[in-house]
């Protein structure tokens, strides 16, 4: 596939904190991520202006006994759902 947008993307920011495959990620508005890896952790990410993506203070969230498949987060931003099928 070929079109002006693919042409022109280019990579802005990796993120390579996670140890292991990322398997879910979840945007809130324009500040929020979230990530979901194989490696049991979820790690919350804040755009800062000038920096990219940076990870909050109280990430990564660990507890999983097995690798995080979904990560969502709620339209209130007051919780970080994780999910292991």
């Amino acid at each position: 596939m070929s079109n002006l947008r693919t042409k022109n993307a280019r990579i802005l920011q990796t993120l390579k904190v996670h140890t292991s495959d990322v398997t879910s990620m979840e945007f809130w508005g324009n500040t929020l991520l979230a990530t979901g890896s194989s490696d049991k952790t979820v790690r919350i990410w804040k755009w800062t202006v000038g920096e990219g993506f940076v990870e909050e203070d109280f990430s990564p969230l660990l507890g999983h006994k097995y690798g995080v498949t979904c990560v969502r987060i709620s339209p209130q931003v007051s919780i970080c759902y994780s999910f292991i099928f």
